[in-house]
């Protein structure tokens, strides 16, 4: 190990090189994820009529909806309802509709796709999710771009995958950082920036930044990653349902009369007591059975994912086709929710943001650091004998801090995801000290 660090030049030419090759995508995702952290509470400033929402549980949601079918059919009673979904975390049912011959798209499913029309269980009232009058519809348009670009740059599937690509570079790059650190850190304390020229300025604040931001950052390449990872291998599965689904159905011989819906919600509550019931779609021409999203655990958060259960549309017989999800797919939606779904509150979204942008600074600051030292001549060793004198008592460790960082981190972005209630308290404070400590050891500094 000693060996590894001290011979550590093809190291840093990699983390150079790869870090020079990945700064322009990672400053897009940092700078698109600015307003993205803030959808909700924008939408919500944006919106002319605030939309009803509030926790539910799934069980609830489907008990009410013979109610949301009444006052669909009272209110728009031209259309067609083609799927059903539950949100639990708004409380609302949500039905994908369409006028009679109207095409589906392709990429519907679930909570996607086609008109949406919501139904809130409290307030017994139907609204429509996508035709939302708003105050500014330049903000709604800016913040739609925003997660285009954030998500596949506007490409399409080939440009989320060859974000996916610089993500994992990303985190290699970030990485190698981690690993240079400590050869750097033989000859000055933690949080010491030497102000002798500007190289060295940089060098030192691009280390203490990146140390203090690093692991935060590490984790939301690597879930970058795993999301291209789960959009696609998500996407394939489905497909894989859909078609050996058709054939294994062509099979079967026909007739009987339909199912009704009301028996198909029966057959799939009685089959899967121990699942949620994410969504479910009507049968259609040339596809005559319901399909059923149902989440992997009946105490899952992942109402994004659900295993594709196909139930026969004729009653004579209770055919069904499913495949479980696959194992990989599960492991990628937990870098999922460490991306996505573990910000809940104004609070952290703020903390996110104080790292969002040390992260940039970092990016920032390497950039400045290699077109400086090209530009300017190598450093005077009499900087070298200044910058010695400049160690902080106390902090002669160069692992401590950084260490506790780390810890901290780590717990902040995992405490929100669990069950206990206290876990959003637990990741303010732990996001936060790191925050804070900082700020008290360049407060230190300025007076030494």
């Amino acid at each position: 190990m000693k060996i590894f660090l001290v011979n550590r030049s093809w190291l840093y030419r990699i983390h150079r090189w790869v870090s020079l090759l990945c700064a322009a995508f990672f400053l897009l995702l940092c700078i698109t994820g600015l307003p993205l952290l803030f959808k909700d509470e924008i939408a919500t400033w944006n919106i002319v009529t605030e939309m009803p929402e509030h926790m539910a549980d799934y069980a609830d949601l489907w008990n009410a909806l013979p109610s949301g079918k009444l006052q669909l059919s009272q209110q728009y009673p031209q259309k067609v309802i083609k799927a059903i979904s539950a949100d639990a975390e708004k409380g609302q049912l949500l039905f994908r509709v369409e006028n009679p011959g109207e095409l589906q798209p392709d990429h519907a499913r679930m909570k996607m796709g086609g008109q949406q029309l919501g139904f809130d269980p409290t307030s017994n009232i139907i609204f429509d999710h996508t035709h939302v009058a708003v105050k500014y519809p330049l903000v709604t348009s800016f913040m739609h771009w925003m997660h285009i670009l954030h998500l596949r740059l506007g490409l399409g599937q080939e440009g989320m995958m060859f974000l996916g690509l610089f993500c994992a570079l990303s985190a290699g790059s970030i990485f190698s950082g981690l690993i240079l650190y400590w050869p750097m850190m033989t000859k000055i304390s933690w949080g010491t920036i030497r102000n002798f020229s500007k190289c060295l300025f940089l060098a030192d604040s691009h280390k203490f930044i990146g140390m203090i931001a690093g692991i935060w950052s590490l984790v939301l390449c690597i879930s970058g990653t795993m999301i291209v990872v789960f959009s696609i291998g998500y996407g394939s599965y489905l497909h894989t349902i859909e078609m050996q689904g058709n054939q294994y159905f062509s099979k079967l011989p026909s007739g009987g009369s339909q199912r009704s819906f009301s028996e198909a919600m029966r057959w799939i509550q009685q089959t899967y007591p121990d699942r949620n019931l994410l969504s479910v779609e009507y049968p259609e021409q040339g596809k005559n059975y319901y399909a059923f999203y149902l989440t992997p655990d009946k105490a899952t958060k992942e109402d994004f994912m659900g295993q594709k259960v196909l139930l026969n549309g004729f009653d004579a017989t209770d055919f069904f086709y499913t495949q479980p999800l696959p194992k990989y797919l599960l492991i990628a939606a937990v870098f999922l929710n460490f991306h996505i779904h573990n910000h809940p509150t104004l609070f952290l979204k703020m903390l996110w943001l104080c790292y969002l942008i040390l992260t940039m600074g970092t990016i920032i600051s390497g950039l400045w650091i290699y077109f400086e030292k090209k530009r300017k001549k190598p450093i005077k060793k009499v900087h070298i004998t200044l910058q010695r004198r400049n160690n902080l008592p106390g902090l002669d460790s160069a692992w401590k801090w950084p260490t506790a960082i780390f810890i901290f981190s780590i717990i902040g972005l995992i405490a929100p995801l669990l069950s206990n209630p206290d876990g959003i308290i637990i990741a303010e404070v732990a996001l936060s000290l790191p925050l804070l400590s900082c700020l008290v050891i360049l407060k230190k500094q300025h007076k030494v």
